[in-house]
């Protein structure tokens, strides 16, 4: 019993000699101190997780004992006398050492090393990224296949390294052809809905809805006469390519603009879940 339960000191004691090294000779206080610290901290808690479940095992076994001929003796091995029959002896002082030390030790110490390097947070706030990045991956999808989301796929089509900064990449020369190509298809070359439904679909292959068109354009005519003028329609195709580069796929729940927040907010999901 106290061979089996003296090896794991051994080994925690070789572990703490780099740490113990490193403070005699004062690097205490360098960053490489904070690795091999770490590396300590790993390294017990792998090793003391291992060995567990065995380690626990013997050192209960030196209180488990079963009289024959009358005389009582370890379960474990027959033949040693069970060590709570002399409780002033080293082997039960011993035992007692070892039960307190590795039954109940161990999983102190683990939860010790969780609580120091935040296990249990880094775990909740992986869990909740990854909430995250579904809500962002599902609202790309379903923008994707709403009006505006086929509008970004005409205007990036044309142009593959178009990012959030619509200024630089988008300039008004191409947003101009873009029009001109539009009111080529409405009703006295007017940048109506319906021209650009039928921008989409002749010259995109895109199929676009005229109703969900409308409400887009909505948003942007000041003039509420059911077309958009040059400016109008610039400023809603930059806020289309806003909306193309919106999420980078980095995005955590500690480092998230307030403006994405928004978009996720005023999203309907309410329609989607009634629909899924």
């Amino acid at each position: 019993l106290q061979m089996y339960t003296i090896i794991p000191f051994a080994v925690l004691f070789l572990f703490s000699w780099p740490t113990a090294l490193m403070i005699i000779t004062g690097n205490g206080d360098s960053p490489r101190f904070k690795r091999v610290i770490d590396q300590f901290w790993f390294a017990t808690s792998f090793f003391t997780f291992l060995i567990y479940p065995l380690i626990s095992v013997v050192s209960i076994s030196g209180l488990n004992c079963r009289k024959i001929d009358g005389r009582e003796l370890l379960r474990s091995d027959v033949r040693q006398a069970c060590t709570y029959t002399n409780k002033n002896s080293p082997e039960f002082v011993w035992t007692v050492l070892s039960c307190c030390c590795f039954p109940v030790g161990i999983p102190t110490l683990i939860y010790v090393i969780f609580k120091r390097f935040r296990i249990d947070e880094i775990a909740q706030e992986k869990w909740q990224n990854n909430a995250l990045q579904l809500l962002i991956r599902k609202y790309k999808d379903l923008t994707a296949a709403s009006f505006l989301g086929k509008l970004s796929t005409a205007v990036t089509s044309d142009h593959q390294h178009i990012h959030n900064n619509s200024n630089r990449l988008l300039t008004t020369a191409r947003a101009s052809n873009m029009f001109d190509r539009i009111c080529s298809y409405g009703v006295d070359n007017a940048c109506t809905p319906q021209a650009i439904v039928a921008y989409l679909e002749q010259e995109k292959g895109i199929d676009a809805q005229i109703s969900e068109a409308k409400v887009v354009c909505q948003c942007f005519e000041g003039a509420h006469t059911g077309r958009l003028d040059h400016q109008e329609f610039e400023q809603m195709i930059q806020a289309v390519v806003k909306n193309v580069g919106m999420f980078s796929g980095d995005e955590t729940v500690a480092f998230i603009s307030v403006e994405k927040l928004r978009a996720l907010s005023a999203f309907s999901w309410r329609d989607f879940i009634q629909n899924y």
